[in-house]
């Protein structure tokens, strides 16, 4: 499949804005925390932020650099890879009194790896770190090279919930792919990190989710689909995952949910197909 530049608010975003998306899609109250170029891109982004009914009075307007964009290139499996343009608007996120208020009564704040390249959203980002009221859940993305191993363990630290993939916890953990079982794998990181839930996705194979007060693993086995487009069913599978999880379902449920969903938005186009839940296979059991 021929390369081309991913425009709009699914292909231009780091993924919570994707996640927020489908926390809406859910029904839940989700906002978004970017910057915006002022420019056709960032005109286009807002629209469809608006117009998926995300919260979006706590997006930045940056006067100087553009909307963020992304070259994805698309294997024959469906499989993404990414090349992220740079300087663009969202590496300069800007917290404002309005939204640190704001953020006291919201539930949980979903961070991720590639928004930290900057120090300017390091430190904006710590800021929010600090308040422990919320859920803190960490979509570990190691994209090379925007993948400091220090910085990665800095987030991961103050992460109540971290998912990743299975290559990115190997990596992490410090074990052998193919040599050592992956339930090691979690608990080797597990004992790097202070997580209360470390949750690994494994492509077409379904889940895996550890749950540190009991020590206890729980598994869901992918379903067989035709993959159209695997950009966004992460941040699908996150926001399943989250939604649930804050409405205090059963972990079963909660992993059930989120992987229904992750294989539902690879079965589409973009990161941010629209959908109506009851049509999705198996997400209402």
């Amino acid at each position: 499949m021929p390369e081309a530049v991913r425009q709009g608010l699914n292909k231009t975003h780091e993924a919570p804005v994707n996640v927020a998306y489908h926390l809406s899609c859910l029904g839940e109250k989700a906002a978004a925390i970017t910057s915006l170029g002022r420019d056709l891109l960032g005109n286009e982004a807002m629209e469809r932020m608006e117009g998926a009914g995300i919260d979006v009075s706590h997006v930045h307007w940056d006067n100087e650099w553009p909307t963020g964009a992304v070259k994805a290139k698309l294997t024959d499996k469906g499989n993404a890879t990414y090349q992220f343009l740079s300087p663009v608007a969202w590496d300069r996120i800007i917290v404002t009194p309005a939204l640190e208020e704001a953020c006291t009564g919201a539930d949980a704040l979903v961070y991720g790896t590639l928004a930290q390249r900057s120090e300017h959203n390091q430190k904006a980002l710590f800021q929010l770190l600090e308040k422990e009221h919320w859920e803190r859940i960490y979509d570990v993305n190691l994209r090379p090279p925007f993948d400091d191993p220090k910085l990665v363990f800095a987030l991961a630290e103050k992460a109540d919930l971290l998912k990743l993939n299975d290559d990115e916890t190997f990596t992490l953990s410090g074990l052998k792919e193919g040599q050592d079982p992956l339930q090691e794998a979690v608990r080797a990181l597990a004992e790097k990190i202070p997580a209360k839930k470390i949750c690994v996705t494994r492509g077409g194979e379904g889940a895996l989710l550890w749950d540190r007060a009991n020590d206890s693993f729980l598994e869901e086995k992918g379903r067989s689909i035709t993959v159209e487009d695997t950009v966004g069913a992460g941040d699908a599978f996150l926001a399943g995952l989250v939604g649930s999880l804050l409405h205090q379902r059963p972990l079963d449920e909660c992993l059930r949910k989120a992987t229904r969903l992750g294989e539902y938005v690879a079965t589409q186009r973009g990161a941010m197909p629209s959908y109506q839940l009851e049509k999705i296979p198996g997400f209402q059991e």
